[in-house]
């Protein structure tokens, strides 16, 4: 049986901040992983009554994402003060990436609370790959 946190490793794409409408995630190295992935986006706290997330995860093989490629999308994610919600896609990393950012987009300009992590399967896993230690 494979233990998931000797096998797979959680990224930050975009440690918590607050936006106010549109926020692009500067890039994180994924050269040491390839394969199942999983994009976690996380939406807290909402400053309106209805407001929207769009959120996607873009993909570089060259690095500076001038060849930026949508990999994962979710839509009108919705919220009204207060909510918190998540919302995960799993999918293929390609081994020739070399690096994954977030783009947040939202529906008003007042200030959410969103993050983003990343789960990767390591090459090469083990019980001292996610440590309880912060880095």
């Amino acid at each position: 049986m494979h233990k998931l946190a000797e096998n797979y490793k959680a990224l930050s794409l975009l440690h918590p901040i607050s936006i106010a409408e549109t926020n692009t995630a500067t890039g994180v190295d994924v050269e040491a992983y390839e394969g199942d992935a999983m994009v976690i986006f996380d939406f807290g706290t909402a400053a309106g009554t209805t407001e929207t997330l769009d959120a996607k995860l873009q993909t570089s093989i060259i690095g500076d994402f001038t060849d930026a490629v949508d990999a994962v999308t979710i839509s009108q994610l919705t919220g009204t003060n207060g909510d918190n919600l998540l919302a995960a896609a799993g999918f293929s990393l390609d081994p020739k990436v070399k690096k994954v950012r977030v783009v947040h987009t939202k529906s008003s300009t007042g200030a959410d609370l969103v993050q983003a992590t990343l789960l990767v399967r390591a090459q090469k896993g083990g019980a001292t790959l996610n440590s309880t230690t912060p880095a």
